[in-house]
């Protein structure tokens, strides 16, 4: 590692699959580029726990790509890089984040991203998921929900195991609400601009009967409402996303956000009995940071979407079933 100090220097995005687009990547220094002022870790990151048991170098491969290596000598024994609370990110309550990372490993290794809320009373409350990757798969994604009373949080991200890590990159990103709506800067939707009429109204997460009363006597409108969603992780292979009945619905769509690193092909199949199916439609492609609305052309009772990465590694995708009946 070069000991100097990387003021000016620009981050060697194109050897990253990480494809940010509307939505920044809110990390300081998240791909490891710059130099502290002793210039022996990157800026804004510190070594957090398994000082005994772990090894922590930061380094520069044949291709300039900056990393860090975790070398974990002790299983059940964490070993995690940090940010600096100083970095922490500014987020409010009910917003909902990507939580991410590009990691290789020479072997099967389950990794833990943390992310360290903070409160107004600086107390700090722990935000915790685990994803298993292998040579093959080199990049996970999840959602987090910003609890009340937050206003920053910060990322941990290590492995329990013993093994070998090499951190590329690390992603914190908003994805709710986005940012082609006009915000205020704690996210919340600015109400004095005519763009906030076209925003959809946020999903409710119920499925059941909702009574909407209206403003003349006597009006009642009773809708059944359906909003699902799933997480499904699209490959080469083709995969399926779960079966919907529609045929007691008037209105149904189904809507895939791409949060992986790579592209996702997306094809509308429709069937008489479940077990038949026929494609509706063109294949679609869905890349990363976007969402796609599908629905069907023609109809048949049951409804799904085949998937696949077209070739390329996985990406996480989630896939939304919402309807009226």
């Amino acid at each position: 590692m070069h000991s100097l100090w990387y003021e000016e220097r620009e981050a060697p995005f194109p050897e990253h699959n990480l494809q940010v687009n509307s939505n920044p990547n809110e990390l300081f220094n998240h791909c490891f580029v710059f130099a502290n002022p002793t210039g022996d870790f990157p800026a804004g990151w510190m070594k957090y726990r398994g000082s005994k048991n772990a090894e922590f170098i930061w380094e520069q491969d044949e291709k300039d790509v900056f990393g860090i290596m975790i070398r974990n000598r002790i299983a059940h024994q964490t070993a995690s890089i940090c940010q600096q609370r100083s970095y922490a990110v500014p987020v409010y309550d009910k917003q909902v984040w990507e939580i991410g990372a590009k990691i290789k490993v020479n072997a099967p290794l389950w990794i833990n991203i943390k992310v360290h809320h903070v409160c107004k009373s600086s107390r700090v409350l722990g935000s915790s998921q685990d994803f298993l990757l292998d040579q093959q798969n080199d990049y996970c994604s999840g959602l987090v929900t910003i609890p009340a009373g937050v206003d920053f949080a910060y990322i941990e991200l290590g492995t329990r195991q013993a093994g070998v890590i090499w951190v590329e990159d690390v992603v914190f990103r908003r994805v709710f609400p986005l940012e082609k709506y006009s915000t205020n800067a704690q996210g919340r939707i600015n109400v004095n601009t005519i763009e906030v009429l076209k925003k959809i109204a946020e999903p409710v997460e119920v499925r059941g009967s909702v009574e909407l009363k209206g403003v003349l006597p006597n009006v009642h409108i009773l809708k059944n409402v359906i909003d699902l969603y799933e997480d499904l992780t699209a490959e080469p292979l083709l995969k399926y996303s779960k079966v919907q009945d529609i045929s007691q619905l008037n209105l149904y769509s189904f809507c895939v956000i791409n949060l992986g690193p790579h592209n996702a092909l997306i094809q509308v199949q429709i069937s008489p009995d479940g077990i038949n199916w026929v494609n509706d439609g063109p294949e679609l492609r869905v890349i990363p940071n976007i969402g796609q609305a599908f629905t069907a052309n023609y109809f048949l009772r049951y409804i799904r979407l085949a998937c696949t990465s077209g070739g390329n590694k996985a990406t996480h995708l989630k896939i939304f079933f919402q309807a009226q009946a």
